[in-house]
């Protein structure tokens, strides 16, 4: 990774991953050349860009100060590719798909959950396949806590979990709660079809095999962007905030 990335570096870094990976999804409910066209060369894509935040999180973590807020994949049927989404992902940041954990129904299921994931360190934390509407104040307060104090199971202590994942969602059409809502980025996917399984047209027929050989190269993309932030000073914007993920905000915002 150079120092001092150039405009060419960018470019293919970001031609990498959204090309190569990111357009073989339906995201913002377009077609895999209108995401090239419009991430790429045009005015860009809200749904591209929220998952190039996710995508880049695991590796700027250490960057950022306190709480990160969750992405919620959401789509309109099964057979979308969220989930896989997740797990290709998941490749490039730990060199494996992050286990899917399925969504509580309580709170205290939620924290015997939250305790479990938690204190194993994993860099992603995924809820894959929500079929209920989520109301969790346990789920809530860990999301927006640097420190997590969990109990521990069979016992009256208590031990405190520093919070240094990203938390992502799947789903059809989910109901979250106000205060879990405010606490997401959303990310549509949707192929505009009855049977999305169905599409054809793959650039990579297998994402995850694909992702694996050549995550040399995508971790290269990922780090080029970072440091490109990092060799213009990290300066962090300050125009748009999202309340309880200030530095979050300013960092991940800041980042072209």
């Amino acid at each position: 990774v150079s120092a001092v990335p150039t405009a060419e570096d960018m470019f293919n870094a970001k031609r990498l991953i959204i090309e190569e990976v990111l357009a073989d999804f339906p995201l913002g409910a377009l077609t895999r050349p209108e995401i090239v066209e419009q991430a790429l060369h045009g005015e860009g894509v809200a749904a591209v860009t929220n998952m190039m935040a996710l995508i880049l999180l695991p590796f700027m973590r250490e960057m950022i100060d306190g709480a990160t807020p969750g992405h919620l994949l959401n789509k309109p049927a099964p057979g979308t590719g969220a989930s896989l989404l997740i797990d290709a992902i998941s490749i490039i940041a730990a060199g494996r798909a992050t286990p899917a954990l399925a969504m509580p129904g309580g709170n205290d299921e939620m924290g015997k959950t939250l305790t479990s994931v938690l204190s194993n360190g994993q860099n992603i934390v995924f809820f894959d396949n929500i079929n209920h509407s989520v109301d969790s104040g346990e789920l809530a307060s860990a999301m927006t806590t640097p420190v997590y104090q969990a109990r521990i199971l069979g016992k009256t202590q208590t031990v405190e979990v520093d919070v240094r994942c990203a938390w992502v969602f799947t789903g059809n059409d989910v109901k979250f709660s106000p205060e879990l809502i405010r606490r997401l980025i959303m990310i549509d996917l949707d192929a505009e079809m009855e049977n999305p399984e169905k599409r054809t047209g793959f650039r990579h027929g297998n994402i995850c095999g694909w992702v694996s050989e050549n995550r040399g190269d995508l971790v290269w993309a990922c780090l080029t962007i970072i440091q490109n932030w990092v060799a213009q000073g990290m300066v962090k914007q300050t125009d748009t905030i999202l309340a309880s993920y200030e530095n979050w905000s300013g960092v991940v915002s800041a980042i072209p």
